[in-house]
This record gives C-alpha cells, sequence and structure tokens, in this order.
C-alpha cells in the first residue's frame, strides 16, 4: 500500500498536494529527522511530482506563480544576512522552503481547478483529528488542575500558538462549505469539522488566534451572506455555542484568558513590543538581518528601552509579525510584504467563487493573528 501511495503521489501532482495538506496537522506527531520535518520530506515528494508533471508536457513551472514582491521580498531577506551578526542559514532555508512550497501550491491549484477543494477537504478531516484530541487533552488537563493552566495541543511539545494556526484554515473552509451547501446533509460533516476545530483554537487559549478569527468570520460572512445563508450561519451558531457550551470548563478557561490580556497585555506582549520598537530603532533603516529579532533582543535593548515597568528576559520572540519583519529587514522589508499582501488581497477580492471566499478569510485570520 505505501508504494502503491508513493508512485500514486509522484504520478499525480493533485494527490500530492492532498498529502502535504494532510501532513501539515500531523507535523508535530512525527520527531524531527536528521533530514528534515515531515512536512518537508512531503514538500520534496511534492516538488517532485509536479515537476515530473512538467517534464511529460516539455514545459517548466513558471515563476510568475509567484509575484516579483514575494521574490524581491525574498531576495532581500537573502542579501540582509550579509549584515547580520549572526547569520540564521537554518532559518533562512526554512523561509525559502515555506516560499518554494507555496509556490508549488500555486501552481498546482492554478493548474488543476479541483486541487484546491480536495486538498482543503484533506486538510479538514485531519485537522479535525487532531482537534478532537487536543479537546481530550484539555478536558483531562482541566479536571485535574486550575483551569487557566490547561492550555492544550493535540501532541506533546507542540507549540499552542502554531496549533491554534494549524487549526484556523480548517475551521474556515469548513464554515464557508458549509454556508454554501445547498443542503444539511452535504454540509454536516463540515459542521463538526467547524465546531470541533473553533473549540480546539478556544482551547489553546491563543488569543490572537481568537482576534484573528473573529476578523476572518466577519471577511467570510460579508462576502458569501444571503437570505439563505444569513439562515445557515445562525443555526451553525447555535450549534457552536451549545457544543462548546457542553465542554467542562471551557467557558471559564476562555473567560480567564481573557481578563490576562486586559491586564498584561498578553504574555506581555506590550512590554516586548516596546523593546521590539527599541530595536527597530536600533536598526533602521535596513534591519538587523533576518532571523535576528531573537538576539537583538538582548540587554542593551531592554536597557535603552523607556519606561519599562518589567523587563523582559533576552532572546524573546516578536509576537507579531510586522514587527519582527521592520526589526530584521527594516523598511524596505515591511514595505515589500504589506505591498505583497495587498496584492494578493486585491486579486483574492477580485474573484467571486467558492474558493478565493474562503482563501480571502483564511489570509485576513493570518495577517491579523500575526499583528
Amino acid at each position: 500500500p505505501f508504494a502503491a501511495l508513493a508512485v500514486g503521489v509522484l504520478a499525480n501532482p493533485v494527490l500530492a498536494l492532498c498529502v502535504y495538506a494532510a501532513s501539515i496537522p500531523l507535523e508535530s506527531a512525527f520527531p524531527t529527522s536528521d533530514v528534515g520535518t515531515l512536512t518537508r520530506l512531503v514538500g520534496l515528494a511534492l516538488l517532485l511530482s509536479v515537476s515530473l508533471y512538467w517534464i511529460r508536457r516539455r514545459a517548466v513551472i513558471s515563476p510568475r506563480r509567484l509575484s516579483t514582491l514575494g521574490w524581491a521580498l525574498l531576495l532581500y531577506g537573502l542579501v540582509s544576512l550579509t549584515w547580520a551578526a549572526d547569520p540564521q542559514i537554518g532559518g533562512y532555508l526554512t523561509f525559502l522552503q515555506l516560499i518554494v512550497s507555496a509556490m508549488l501550491v500555486a501552481d498546482v491549484v492554478a493548474t488543476h481547478r479541483s486541487a484546491f477543494s480536495y486538498a482543503m477537504s484533506t486538510y479538514c478531516a485531519v485537522a479535525g483529528g487532531t482537534a478532537a484530541l487536543a479537546l481530550l487533552v484539555f478536558t483531562e488537563r482541566a479536571s485535574g488542575t486550575a483551569v487557566l493552566s490547561a492550555r492544550s495541543s493535540a501532541f506533546d511539545e507542540q507549540s499552542v500558538a502554531h496549533f491554534a494556526a494549524e487549526m484556523m484554515p480548517a475551521f474556515l473552509y469548513a464554515l464557508s462549505r458549509v454556508l454554501a451547501s445547498k443542503t444539511w446533509r452535504s454540509s454536516l460533516p463540515f459542521t463538526l469539522v467547524a465546531i470541533v476545530t473553533l473549540a480546539a483554537v478556544l482551547a489553546s487559549g491563543t488569543r490572537s488566534a481568537w482576534i484573528g478569527l473573529l476578523v476572518a468570520v466577519g471577511v467570510l460572512l460579508l462576502r458569501q451572506l444571503g437570505p439563505t445563508t444569513a439562515a445557515r450561519a445562525v443555526a451553525m451558531a447555535a450549534a457552536v455555542i451549545f457544543t462548546l457550551g457542553s465542554i467542562p470548563q471551557l467557558t471559564e478557561f476562555v473567560q480567564q484568558r481573557v481578563e490576562i490580556a486586559v491586564d498584561t497585555g498578553g504574555a506581555g506582549r506590550t512590554t516586548i513590543w516596546q523593546v521590539g520598537w527599541e530595536i527597530a530603532s536600533q536598526h533602521a533603516p535596513f534591519g538587523a538581518g533576518f532571523g535576528m529579532f531573537p538576539r537583538a533582543f538582548d540587554q542593551q535593548a531592554i536597557d535603552a528601552t523607556w519606561g519599562l515597568v518589567r523587563a523582559p528576559d533576552q532572546g524573546r520572540g516578536s509576537h507579531s509579525i510586522y514587527l519582527a519583519l521592520l526589526a530584521e529587514l527594516g523598511i524596505a522589508g515591511i514595505v515589500l510584504w504589506i505591498l505583497w499582501m495587498r496584492g494578493l488581497l486585491a486579486a483574492l477580492l477580485r474573484d467571486r467563487s467558492q474558493a478565493s471566499i474562503a482563501a480571502t478569510a483564511i489570509l485576513v485570520a493570518f495577517l491579523v493573528q500575526g499583528a
């Protein structure tokens, strides 16, 4: 069976994309090997599958699958390593891997019209399973310890923030399919996925993901709402509220996480952002270099920050994509990123297809969570 699957993946880029999509929620279930992570290995299979597809047609993958702004940001990140105090080659290779993977996914989706639907449906099925595991972990922890300490993901040593980010696309795609379904029977599997993945995001305690989903759901409804869809949305909301309310201590957990965010800014984010702004100012206008934010978050930057009430530990992450880009790649990097994302959103908004509506909501969720 494994050999048959391997042959099928290499022969069919759509199947390869589905396997790649399935590997993302399972990334933390398998230890990192000497040859790379699970998604990196499957990504190589996707690269080989797409390459064979184009070789058979005596053509090549168009570099235009990635916009000029994307290529510019990639090149600028590479150049920034030349002035970085401690070049993070490994981090840049991961960034390069993500860009290449995105280009491959875009190529398969653009070449095969049904690829997006198949890949996202596969993603939803696997993400739904990992979400259910996370909820089991949450209920066990919440019953045996303080509710506030029950933040949960599906696997041991899995980052709860990364886990929440993996659940968001599944929830939003499932919700879009429910709203677009013509019968309740066809929408039932996606309704179940939407409920369990939303509950898992809440159980992760990742407040930035909560806000990202809230904004993304608003965008999704604005683009897709009509009389029939409105009725489905109300029914869906009632089902979700009823189901989530039946999970022991989840409501209390969410309430306490919100209260802490008001008191501390969320994991001390406001304090971290003060130091991050100081790092960006110190390394303006070109930035400290790709991947250098944690290293630049040193005692000197902490001491130079005016008005700190509580000094954070050294080597902290930025807790913001935008602040990290400004500090690491300077003005040029953040401008390239914003223009790139603006172009992607504009292209998605021009397309009224169901796939574009779902993709718009997913992109908005990540952009908001990353803030």
